[in-house]
């Protein structure tokens, strides 16, 4: 009798289900994985970590300073103009010199030649009015407690562009270990 039973209660499920569609049976299809799925995961042991996160500053007192200078100047053609930026160059280069700055950190950094044009009336072409000559160069100057009197040094020969006055160090990498 058990076995009728069964086989009795059987067929009215089976027609329920088919009768209601498949989508019972593609809900329970996907749902089983992911219960099969979850078991797993929590049945392998967790994975240990350790993150450290950090910050470190470190001071250090500059042992050398850099500045940018040199001179611009102007006049009707290039070649005034280039002599009378020599001339300036030349002047500012003994003022380095006799302030104690080596010869091999005065480095040139730029050097250009740039026309100038006249200001322009509404309707008329540029006139040409003379020529722009600009040396620039790169200073390193050691002994660090000079550069208040280099800087002066720098505008009382003639120097007509001066900056990025830096503070460095010489050997970052033993601050940084």
């Amino acid at each position: 009798m058990p076995a009728r039973i069964a086989r009795t209660f059987a067929v009215p499920i089976a027609s329920w289900l088919f009768s209601s569609g498949i989508a019972l049976l593609a809900a329970a299809a996907v749902f089983v994985p992911t219960v099969q799925a979850q078991a797993q995961q929590t049945q392998s042991p967790p994975v240990g970590r350790v993150i450290v996160m950090g910050e470190g500053s470190v001071s250090v007192t500059p042992d050398y300073a850099q500045i940018g200078s040199g001179v611009t100047t102007r006049a009707k053609t290039v070649k005034e103009a280039t002599d009378a930026n020599s001339k300036s160059m030349a002047a500012i280069t003994k003022a380095l010199l006799e302030s104690g700055v080596a010869q091999r950190d005065i480095q040139t950094s730029r050097f250009s030649v740039q026309p100038v044009y006249a200001p322009q009336e509404p309707r008329t072409e540029p006139k040409l009015a003379g020529y722009s000559v600009s040396n620039q160069v790169r200073l390193k100057i050691r002994q660090i407690d000079k550069v208040g009197e280099i800087l002066d040094r720098l505008v009382t020969a003639g120097a007509t562009d001066i900056g990025n006055v830096e503070f460095l160090v010489s050997e970052p990498s033993k601050a940084l270990d």
